[in-house]
């Protein structure tokens, strides 16, 4: 694919990065609105869509990673989705090992265990309200930004 096919196939994927949210809003392709001084992502409905599967899905998002080389919104969306989903594996694995480890301590095992599951179900709930904030930000097409650890990783290998 030459170097022009390739931009303007990027073009009609993202949003050019100087739009504003009232540029965005006046668009006839809008289903919901823009809170003024977000930074305007993607405008194509088709764009918009595979974010929130990808913010919603977390094995469509590693997917995603690996096959979209086209629009670096999809790919910062599903990259965002990835990483929740490595986050919940390994906080899943990490308190399932410690409660099987310090679970068989008499007396003692039955709370460590009881406390891993609280700290789990606890994270979850977390890791569930970040990931709803995420597909509403991907649906409206605006810039989503994870918490300072993540996005610290996230700006390191992404």
């Amino acid at each position: 694919m030459s170097m022009p096919q390739r931009q303007r196939r990027t073009q009609l994927y993202d949003a050019p990065p100087a739009q504003t949210s009232a540029e965005f809003q006046t668009q006839e392709n809008i289903d919901a609105p823009v809170p003024p001084g977000r930074e305007v992502l993607a405008t194509n409905t088709g764009v918009r869509l595979a974010c929130t599967m990808a913010a919603m899905i977390g094995f469509f998002a590693i997917f995603l990673c690996w096959a979209e080389k086209e629009s670096r919104v999809i790919r910062r969306f599903s990259v965002q989705s990835a990483c929740l989903t490595a986050v919940h594996a390994a906080v899943g694995a990490a308190m399932l090992l410690l409660g099987m480890l310090l679970g068989h301590i008499p007396y003692v095992g039955v709370v460590v265990t009881l406390l891993c599951l609280l700290c789990y179900i606890a994270v979850l709930i977390l890791l569930i309200f970040v990931r709803v904030k995420m597909m509403q930000h991907a649906w409206q097409g605006v810039r989503f930004t994870l918490p300072a650890g993540l996005e610290r990783l996230l700006r390191r290998y992404y």
